[in-house]
């Protein structure tokens, strides 16, 4: 993909600061050990590995060519009709994205996977499960969430007709904790949890052990993967998205990173989630509040 500045290549994924990085391609961390580019005028930033993606692929999901763009020509409905530009949900594991996507070249056609779905191996080599898992079209019960609609597409084990969704095969395996200095890894659940008790140092809550969590093997700090991550996990922080309906009118993610948590404007409950959504000189913890505001002020 081009980029209207200069890149340089770095070979270590820190530039004197603990803070994460994420990667404007694919939306996840940059970690210590991951190489990178890094705009040299702006803060864009990709993965080595997300700077040389195909700019064309076939695709087992789908029947049609997929083409690379760095911005969806997609946009999000939020029922009834309120739409929002440079946002889209992958048609392989239904989650919200603002990154790179691969999209159908027929013009009739309006299928879209985003990059990380896209560059699932096929077949895929997964810790949690001792045989290859492959492309399917069939589904069945996720080995992690437990269900059969949290993704449009599955992974299959052709030899125990086990599954797993393409949204839990796709939680990163190993992230970075600001608070750690060590990389922390995904445990996918303890096998004896009898006797275990574990907190999430995040939201200070109890944690299932035999769900999975990320743990740092050095400190044993252990944290829930939707508090480090997310519930929008995909979306872009510090990215503006126009409104379909009101070119006035547009929404900014931003981290939540302060100090304090903001109050929500519509549930006037405290944001906790890693996202916060601005929008008409609001604050909103989700984007269910946000949509929930829009509705009330269209019935004014």
């Amino acid at each position: 993909m081009t980029h209207d500045h200069y890149m340089r290549l770095h070979k270590n994924g820190f530039l004197g600061d603990q803070e994460s990085k994420f990667c404007d391609a694919c939306i996840l961390q940059v970690l210590p050990s991951d190489p990178f580019y890094k705009c040299m005028q702006c803060k864009f930033v990709l993965h080595e590995s997300c700077a040389y993606l195909p700019r064309k692929i076939s695709h087992p999901l789908h029947k049609h060519r997929l083409i690379l763009r760095a911005i969806s020509t997609e946009f999000y409905l939020f029922p009834p009709d309120f739409c929002v530009y440079d946002m889209f949900t992958c048609d392989g594991c239904k989650q919200l994205g603002c990154g790179f996507a691969y999209e159908c070249t027929k013009d009739d056609c309006s299928f879209v996977l985003d990059v990380r779905c896209a560059s699932l191996p096929d077949p895929l080599i997964h810790d949690i499960h001792p045989h290859p898992l492959f492309m399917n079209l069939t589904k069945g019960e996720c080995m992690r969430c437990k269900s059969l609609s949290n993704s449009s597409f599955f992974l299959e084990c052709v030899k125990s007709k086990s599954f797993l969704c393409l949204t839990c095969a796709n939680v990163p395996r190993v992230v970075h904790y600001k608070y750690d200095s060590h990389p922390l890894t995904l445990c996918y659940g303890e096998e004896d949890a009898t006797n275990l008790q574990y907190w999430c140092e995040i939201c200070e809550s109890k944690l299932d052990p035999n769900i999975w969590f990320y743990t740092c093997d050095s400190c044993r700090v252990t944290l829930h993967v939707t508090c480090l991550l997310g519930l929008n996990m995909y979306l872009k922080p510090l990215v503006t998205i126009k409104n379909y309906n009101d070119d006035d009118e547009e929404m900014e993610i931003v981290r939540n990173r302060g100090s304090s948590r903001p109050v929500c404007d519509h549930c006037g409950s405290r944001c906790v989630d890693s996202l916060v959504f601005k929008c008409s000189n609001k604050e909103f913890c989700t984007l269910n509040c946000m949509h929930a505001s829009w509705i009330d002020d269209a019935d004014d």
